[in-house]
Formats: structure tokens, sequence, C-alpha cells
């Protein structure tokens, strides 16, 4: 799948996840005023679909190959001294 498709999906999953969510809280709609956190359900999907949006944004990031480590400077042992 790409970043792109996996970012759609999780904007998606995030979007279904929070309608859950207003839907679990205005269910019961005489008892507004005493709101309680719906259940684990829209909670889990809202967390997950916000871990897979992050992990698209990583590999987003890793694919435009960015040297990260370009600034550090040379390693002092020869790879003969690391045996």
């Amino acid at each position: 799948m790409s970043y792109r498709r996996e970012e759609l999906v999780a904007s998606l999953l995030a979007g279904a996840g929070s309608l859950w969510f207003v839907f679990e809280l205005t269910r019961d709609f005489h008892r507004i005023f005493q709101v309680l956190p719906p259940t684990g359900g829209p909670t889990e999907v809202i967390g997950v679909a916000v871990l897979l949006w992050l992990h698209a944004k990583l590999r987003r990031e890793v694919e435009r190959k960015t040297p990260v480590f370009a600034n550090l400077p040379e390693s002092p042992l020869s790879p003969e001294d690391t045996k």
C-alpha cells in the first residue's frame, strides 16, 4: 500500500471513529448533562487511525531519502578495530 493510500485510509478511519464517538455520546440524549466517555470501541478506532496516519507520515519522510545521519562525524574506529 502506498503512503498516500495509507494516509487516506487512516483519515477515513479517524472520521468514522469520530462519528461513532459522537453517536455514542448523544445516544441517550436525556442524560446529556451526565456525559460519560463512550465505550472503548470508538476511542480505540480513533487511536488506531492516528497511529496508521503517523506511520504513513513516517513512510513519506523515509521515502524522501533525506540523509538523516549526514551531519554525523565519521567513526574514529575502522572496521578492523571493532573485531
